[in-house]
């Protein structure tokens, strides 16, 4: 969605889909940015990966939320941010509670 106004966005009313095994994911695109709301099961995870861009990851609901970002462990709980700089390795990893993130990254067209 190309958004050329604000708009008030109720991620609830989104359409998740299984991104991950156990990791549900909404994202709404602009020309300007990407931002996707990830539910994160209790013990579920997302493969070491990397990506070009940079990457901001905010708890918003539950947590603790392990990363391991370039080999080393970084725990986030809620309310926490993770900026995560492009070409680094990164994996992240749930415990006994479930998680939500929001994750911002450059505009989807930009990305592979």
């Amino acid at each position: 969605m190309a958004a050329r106004k604000a708009l008030s966005l109720d991620w609830d009313a989104q359409d998740f889909r299984l991104v991950r095994p156990g990791v549900l994911g909404a994202t709404v695109a602009t020309d300007q940015l990407t931002v996707t709301l990830y539910r994160y099961e209790p013990g579920s995870s997302w493969e070491t990966h990397q990506h070009p861009e940079d990457q901001v990851t905010i708890v918003v609901g539950g947590g603790p939320i392990t990363f391991t970002c370039g080999g080393e462990e970084v725990v986030l709980s809620l309310g926490e941010t993770a900026v995560i700089p492009g070409g680094i390795p990164h994996a992240a990893r749930l415990g006994a509670e479930g998680a939500r993130t929001v994750n911002v990254f450059p505009p989807r067209g930009n990305r592979p």
